[in-house]
This record gives structure tokens, sequence and C-alpha cells, in this order.
């Protein structure tokens, strides 16, 4: 009797290493990461690049669109800090752009906070 419990229990481990050894499908999702825009949302000469046009959220955004795998999209703050239009606007230029990029989080920084609080908060919650 001793013996069959030992086999059942034998039989029952090779059961479940081969159940855990089963081939499933591996869905890949893509990770993308912006930080430190500093309000360069549009595209401009680039002098290291012989001063063709790169940059901006128009190429950020026609990136995504031709992703046929799924991602998610994160952004590390410092939106708004050393461009004309960011200090112009005092960083509301932003919300144009976040909401027509897919972000999935984002996260603010003390750069961020430039204009005061008052200012990113209405940022925040265009």
């Amino acid at each position: 009797m001793k013996w069959m419990g030992r086999i059942g229990g034998g039989l029952l481990a090779v059961c479940l290493l081969l159940g855990g050894c089963r081939q499933e499908q591996v869905t890949q999702i893509n990770l993308f990461y912006t930080a430190d825009v500093e309000g360069f949302f549009y595209s401009r000469p680039e002098p290291r690049l012989d001063n063709r046009y790169s940059g901006g959220y128009g190429i950020l955004k026609s990136f995504l669109e031709k992703q046929t795998d799924p991602f998610l999209l994160f952004d590390g703050g410092n939106w708004f800090g050393s461009s004309p239009q960011g200090a112009m606007t005092q960083g509301t230029f932003v919300t144009r752009f976040l909401k027509e990029i897919p972000y999935s989080a984002g996260a603010v920084t003390a750069a961020d906070f430039t204009f005061g609080w008052p200012a990113l908060r209405g940022i925040l919650r265009e």
C-alpha cells in the first residue's frame, strides 16, 4: 500500500510538471517613455543633424500610430521648462498635445511646478 502512495504522488508530480511546461502564446507589449520635453512640442531644425527637423509630438504621434503591437507610453515630467511656448503659456500649451498622445501614465517633477501649483493643477485637471 505504501508503494501505491509513492506511485500516485510521483504520477501527480509528473502531471503537474507536464501541465506547467505547456506552451502558451507570449503577448508582447512595448514600453515607450518620454521625459524632459521642456516645451519643445514642435519639430525643430537640429544642428547636430545638419539642421534637419527632429523631435516634437507630431513625430511621436506618427510613430505611435504605426505600432502594430500593444504598447504602454509613460512620461517622466518636465513638460514646459525651457521653451518659449512653455514660458508664454505657463504650461497650458502642453494640454493640447497630451490630449492627442495616448499616455498610459505620467510623473510630475519639480520642474513642472515652475509656474506654481495653481497653474499645474489647471493643466492636470484638463
